[in-house]
């Protein structure tokens, strides 16, 4: 019901603007982060809902219309954080106007031009009880005690498998150490 309503108020607002401002109006839609436990699908409500770390807590989706490029539906997995918004709307009006380091524009990705794009290494987020960085493909949480727990979100979508606990290969040993690095190095405010 809430995505059928966000759907028909959206299309009101984009009804109620003249053709050529519609025609030159670049749509962007990220939804919450989350949804809440009571109403969470189960295989996410088992690692986390929102106010988690987890899949279930931070993941949002976002959808962008461009009119000055048709990107056929294409469907993106870079991770990107609201840190990105800024500097991409800088990039998507054309100003030359500094912005905060640690943002990046993904502009590239809805404009045809995928392959400039610079995304994150990795991207960070926190709450009172622990913090978390994520990459592309593995997220390590750490809780304020020090315990850590690190998932491979290609093989473990829904977290349920602590790579520390069940073993971990020398690569992903490795991959871990870096997450670990860049963990110290945000929580620091090094990052």
């Amino acid at each position: 019901a809430m995505l059928e309503a966000t759907d028909t108020e959206i299309g009101r607002l984009l009804e109620s603007m003249d053709k050529e401002t519609r025609e030159n109006t670049i749509v962007m839609i990220i939804g919450d982060n989350g949804t809440g436990g009571q109403t969470a699908q189960a295989n996410i409500k088992a690692s986390g809902a929102k106010g988690s770390l987890h899949v279930g807590g931070v993941n949002t989706p976002m959808v962008v219309n461009n009119p000055y490029y048709n990107g056929q539906g294409k469907n993106y997995t870079n991770i990107i954080s609201s840190i990105d918004f800024y500097p991409t709307v800088i990039q998507m009006l054309g100003l030359n106007l500094k912005t905060e380091k640690s943002g990046k524009s993904f502009y590239p990705l809805v404009s045809g031009n995928s392959n400039s794009y610079a995304g994150h290494e990795f991207i960070f987020t926190q709450n009172l009880e622990e913090a978390a960085v994520i990459s592309d493909s593995y997220r390590l949480i750490r809780t304020n005690e020090g315990q850590e727990r690190f998932y491979n979100l290609e093989n473990d979508f829904y977290e349920r498998n602590n790579l520390i606990s069940s073993g971990l290969s020398s690569a992903q040993d490795k991959i871990l150490n870096d997450h670990q690095k860049a963990l110290d190095k945000y929580l620091n405010g090094n990052y």
